[in-house]
């Protein structure tokens, strides 16, 4: 889906300056997703017949929907979220859903599996939120010079920010109900910064007995053993001063653990929040990345050198111009044939899973106010995180022992991106590899087979993780 729309057209590029647009529709594979190297391959049953667990026959209502303010610049930009949960005593465990970067990126995609992961009996009461890029799906789209490092900021601001859905589920970000009234009100805002929001007390509580952990024991453990005859071997001592601390790790471990964060994310978007875990601006409890992609696609078809670049600015610069962009945008993005060709092509495994409403709803999507800045920016490369293959295995490698990393590939997706996805079988980082049926979008095209993968494998390494954590504290 990351290329979906941009790739709607053919533009040839000449060994002259010039910059030939021929509308002639095409299929280019352009988006280039993670690979991983040893996989665990899931496959489906021979007698499941996936027409009935595609899109085609299921709809999905979330429990909620609302804006969030976030400020960037002199911009206040209404981040469109819905919301998914049902009723129960056990304290949620949150998902984010981010959408996969693209002309027609929409929360849409990810509404089946958020709504089968939180109905789904089990003893983990999940939470699922999913949002939308600024300058996508149904965000506001201010004219801002958009790159990967502002959708970066985006992220992080909003994981961060007291007032998000997000941290509104933990027991210690909760606000007062006075506080939380309206998300659409002026003063709910986040900047991003420290001065702005600052940490929970019970947080700060947390981690401050925790760092002390090892001094109070010692010191109660002193009057303890003040005149036991043991007091004169001294290891006896520092063993049962281990033990304790230990102790003391591991509950407030369990504390921390039971509220941090899950987030999904597909194409670009995934590697966006790898690229943002990597720096130590997030950290979720888990990663879960759906046909990962770095490259925008025409980078990806074309390359980068300073020739291309150029052509890549005076691309970028028509689309966003006044009255000749909007003409450009419409021939080659703008478009219902174009649209239903390339979800038929590489976006869909199976074409009949292509319905007119499908194509009806991502062709409304073009048509937003403001809709042309994004795709000028995600076509010619400036959404891209990385620049190549080596530095999108750094990424991955990056978080090895530190965030657990799903990785889904598709069976069907194009030859290019699945090129990069292999490349992340049994890399450095990836916790996980798994093989599905679909295209770029299998989370919308066959979202109960993502929720199987999802749930199942979250749980395992989860709870790998808070075992990892507390033997390692």
């Amino acid at each position: 889906m990351p290329s979906l729309m941009a790739s709607s057209a053919i533009l040839h590029f000449s060994p002259s300056s010039s910059l030939l647009l021929s509308r002639k529709i095409c299929r280019p594979s352009v988006f280039t997703a993670a690979q991983f190297p040893r996989s665990l391959t899931i496959k489906a049953s021979t007698s499941l017949d996936y027409s009935n667990v595609s899109v085609i026959d299921k709809s999905a209502a979330p429990s909620k929907t609302n804006n969030w303010k976030w400020k960037f610049e002199d911009n206040s930009i209404n981040i469109y979220y819905e919301e998914y949960e049902k009723e129960s005593s056990d304290p949620p465990k949150d998902i984010l859903m981010i959408p996969t970067i693209s002309d027609v990126s929409t929360v849409e995609e990810w509404r089946l599996v958020a709504r089968d992961i939180v109905q789904r009996v089990g003893k983990v009461n999940w939470r699922a939120t999913i949002i939308d890029w600024p300058g996508l799906g149904y965000s506001d789209r201010p004219k801002i010079d958009y790159n990967a490092d502002v959708l970066e900021k985006f992220l992080v601001d909003f994981m961060s920010a007291p007032d998000c859905p997000i941290s509104q589920t933990r027991s210690y970000f909760r606000p007062s109900s006075s506080s939380s009234s309206s998300l659409d009100s002026s003063s709910s805002s986040s900047s991003g910064s420290e001065e702005d929001f600052g940490t929970p007390w019970t947080v700060v509580l947390i981690k401050w007995v925790r760092n002390l952990a090892t001094p109070l024991v010692l010191f109660c453990f002193h009057f303890w053993v003040g005149n036991a005859h043991f007091c004169r071997t001294p290891w006896t001592v520092w063993i049962k001063v281990f033990e304790v601390r230990q102790h003391f790790l591991f509950s407030f471990d369990v504390l921390m653990l039971e509220n941090d964060l899950v987030v999904f994310g597909g194409g670009h978007a995934a590697t966006i929040t790898i690229r943002a875990a990597k720096k130590g601006l997030v950290k979720p409890a888990a990663i879960a990345a759906v046909a990962p992609t770095w490259a925008g696609p025409l980078p990806i078809v074309f390359g980068r050198d300073s020739d291309m670049e150029t052509r890549y600015g005076l691309l970028r610069g028509t689309l966003r111009a006044p009255a000749v962009g909007w003409m450009m945008y419409n021939m080659l993005v703008s478009n219902e044939k174009a649209i239903q060709s390339q979800y038929k092509s590489h976006v869909y495994a199976d074409p009949n899973n292509v319905t007119p409403s499908i194509v009806e709803s991502r062709y409304a999507l073009t048509k937003r106010k403001g809709a042309r800045y994004v795709p000028a920016a995600f076509l010619t490369g400036l959404l891209d995180p990385v620049n190549s293959r080596e530095e999108f295995l750094e990424l991955f490698a990056a978080l090895e022992g530190q965030i657990p990393v799903l990785v889904v590939s598709t069976k069907g997706s194009p030859k290019r991106s699945k090129a990069e996805m292999e490349a992340l079988r049994g890399a450095k980082g990836v916790s996980k590899f798994v093989e599905l049926p679909g295209a770029l979008l299998p989370q919308e095209e066959y979202p109960p087979l993502l929720q199987r993968s999802f749930t199942g494998s979250c749980k395992r390494i989860l709870n790998a993780k808070r075992k990892n954590s507390f033997n390692g504290s």
